[in-house]
């Protein structure tokens, strides 16, 4: 791709961000499984082996109902299958464990323990040893172009609309959204699980990362209530992963930026779209596109073993 076509399409930056850019984001189809804190937990102890409901329940201290639906949605979205002992035709221990879909959810945990390990956050997803990448070296994972070779950066990426007349992404049946006990309950720093696995400050910063800065760019591309998304924004101003800033003084007006570290989400989000498009079966053409501002390609990610560089994902 050349200057001259990504110029000649509709930049999402360069006016108010589109609400239907913001809506068909597959991280909030993503988030619709794993946007829960026990969820990760759940599916760090399973990237181990197979564990029976009563270890899971003794691991991580879980509440044994809260498990029992966390599991139950896990085996519907096809990220957990339970074995059952002496099942015909199944090898192994029995209890719960990853099918392939759920086991290719390991690059985004990883990435949110290395989030949380690099801003010195306590976090409860992989708190344990490291698991080996498929190579065999435990180590990190890292997101890169697959063209240039660049560490991913947003600051780096551009949205365009790639469709003149995109798709309204049908919205989901209205269904009770989960929040996070670790994001509201304390104002001690909140690790990376605790931000996404609260659904509604995940879908904010998702949205932050399509340019979507204004109280009211956000409230209408998530259709949120004003008191969840004013409760919302304050929490992660004051977790320093948005930054406020007055636009406008009468009436006073505030604009919503990520900061440094609101930034380094990015990996994590480019992981659970990769996950999204690869299991999930989106439509084709989604209706926008991310251009790699250093290459000037369209932004396709590899995620790799930080140690070896070979592919994780």
């Amino acid at each position: 791709m050349n200057k001259r076509t990504a110029g000649s399409r509709v930049s999402a930056s360069d006016a108010a961000p589109a609400h239907w850019m913001i809506r068909s984001n597959l991280v909030n189809r993503v988030l619709d499984v794993i946007g829960d804190a026990w969820i990760m937990q759940i599916l760090s102890v399973l990237m181990s082996g197979p564990h029976r409901f009563d270890q899971i329940v003794a691991l991580i201290n879980v509440p044994r109902s809260t498990l029992a639906a966390r599991l139950r949605q896990l085996v519907e979205a096809g990220c957990v299958i339970k074995q059952e002992a002496g099942a015909k035709g199944r090898k192994g221990a029995p209890g719960y464990r990853l099918t392939a879909k759920g086991g290719d959810l390991a690059p985004t945990l990883k990435l949110i323990r290395q989030w949380n390990d690099h801003w010195r956050v306590s976090g409860r997803v992989l708190s344990g040893a490291m698991p080996p990448n498929p190579c065999g070296h435990a180590a990190n994972v890292e997101v890169i172009c697959a063209c240039c070779g660049r560490q991913s950066d947003a600051r780096d990426m551009k949205v365009f609309q790639s469709s003149l007349h995109p798709v309204e992404p049908r919205l989901p049946p209205n269904k009770r959204v989960r929040t996070s006990e670790v994001f509201a309950e304390s104002d001690a720093a909140i690790p990376a699980e605790g931000v996404l696995g609260d659904r509604w400050a995940g879908l904010i910063v998702a949205a932050a990362f399509f340019g979507a800065t204004k109280y009211s760019d956000i409230e209408g591309a998530l259709r949120i209530a004003p008191n969840i998304l004013a409760a919302r924004l304050e929490r992660l101003t004051k977790q320093g992963l948005l930054s406020r800033t007055l636009y406008q003084s009468s009436p006073p007006r505030h604009a919503y930026h990520l900061t440094e570290k609101g930034l380094s989400l990015y990996p994590i989000i480019v992981a659970m779209d990769a996950w999204a498009r690869k299991w999930m079966k989106p439509r084709e053409d989604l209706g926008w596109r991310i251009l790699h501002k250093p290459c000037l390609e369209w932004f396709a990610p590899r995620i790799q073993c930080a140690r070896c560089k070979a592919d994780v994902f």
